[in-house]
């Protein structure tokens, strides 16, 4: 056993490797003691010779450690695969025998369920064949009784198998149905979202109409009322050069003129103006005043026209709002009348689906003659 230990322990063999490591650390100290009891040498300088030994030795004791640390690696990876061996054997063993043990229980188990079913269905002795005195028959028993219970277990596993294909099938309805109106109500949502906003956009649009109509007419009033300004402006100034330039005007010494004629000048008798003159004065301030009265009436029908054209604007742009709420209102009575009447249809299932959760016997079926406490 020391030797089959020895073998397969790496750092236990008959190589002498342990000796040597003790031999070579001992070889060594001597050294060192030589080197050191030699004083030349200590207090000459470096001994390179001594420097190169110590640096093989010490590549020598690093090649040493790998080989070990490989070796013990190996010895490691041995292991480990007899541990995996070991326990791959034994799951296998307990495999086969849970599945031999498996075997037996199924043989058992198939042959009392035979004997069971041999024990319901046959009698230990043929009733037909005994007399009165075996006691196996009697008058009034039915014979038939295992056959109808037979027949009746039959009749009642397939009525539950029909019972549990109509709730599976009903069940998987009640998903088609709600997948249905999930994907309706999906569809709602979306064709709504694209209602509103397309209405959104004919609202931003018409918005932006009424916003630019708007900037026309106010520039329109603005370049109008710039206008009047210029031209009342001009006006004041052709008055003013007038006073000042024109000599039937002016009532100065050096340029007045006399009324017996253009020849004849008198500064110091001036006569005043002409009836002609005064005529010619007063006709161009009615023209004037016409000119005046015009450009007001003209500015009051631009008024008039724009008050109407916001009167229109607002009265559409409230006429379009009425729209608006009108359909929204429209398009919730609908939905809501559509959800009043899936409520309805859900309510009606669901009274049917608990009228019949046990089932449902006909009146003068098979089955009409059987305990109904659990229906």
């Amino acid at each position: 056993m020391a030797m089959a230990a020895a073998e397969s322990d790496p750092f236990r063999g008959a190589d002498g490797r342990a000796d040597a490591k003790v031999e070579l650390m001992r070889r060594r100290n001597a050294e060192r003691v030589a080197r050191l009891l030699n004083a030349r040498e200590r207090t000459i300088g470096i001994d390179k010779t001594a420097l190169q030994a110590q640096v093989e030795e010490r590549r020598e004791l690093a090649r040493e450690d790998a080989a070990e640390a490989a070796a013990y690696a190996e010895y490691e990876a041995r292991l480990l695969d007899v541990v995996a061996s070991r326990e791959a054997r034994d799951e296998a063993r307990a495999k086969d025998e849970f599945d031999q043990l498996k075997a037996e229980w199924g043989a058992d188990a198939e042959a009392r369920s035979k004997r069971d079913a041999e024990a319901k269905t046959t009698y230990a002795v043929d009733p037909e064949r005994c007399g009165t005195a075996a006691a196996q028959k009697f008058r009034g028993e039915d014979p038939s009784r295992l056959e109808r219970q037979k027949l009746q277990g039959a009749t009642t596993q397939c009525w539950l198998a029909q019972q549990i294909a109509e709730k599976v099938a009903r069940r998987d309805e009640e998903k088609d149905e709600d997948a249905r109106y999930a994907a309706y109500e999906a569809f709602v949502a979306e064709s709504r979202g694209d209602l509103e906003g397309e209405e959104e956009a004919a609202r931003f649009e018409l918005r932006r109409a009424l916003a630019a109509a708007n900037a026309r007419d106010a520039e329109e009033r603005a370049d109008a009322k710039v206008a009047g300004i210029e031209a009342s402006r001009a006006l004041e100034r052709q008055e003013i050069s007038a006073r000042l330039v024109d000599p039937e005007l002016i009532e100065t010494t050096s340029v007045a003129r006399s009324a017996l004629g253009a020849h004849r000048y008198r500064p110091d008798h001036f006569k005043g103006l002409s009836t002609e003159q005064v005529k010619a004065i007063l006709a161009e301030n009615e023209t004037i005043a016409a000119d005046n009265m015009a450009s007001k009436n003209a500015e009051r029908r631009f008024d008039d026209e724009y008050d109407f054209s916001q009167t229109e604007l607002l009265r559409l742009a409230h006429e379009d709002e009425e729209n608006y709420q009108a359909a929204m209102r429209g398009r919730a009575k609908m939905l809501e009348d559509e959800l009043v009447s899936q409520r309805d249809v859900e309510r009606e299932r669901i009274r049917k689906s608990r009228a019949d959760r046990f089932g449902h016997v006909a009146a003068g079926g098979y089955l009409d003659g059987f305990g109904k406490s659990a229906r």
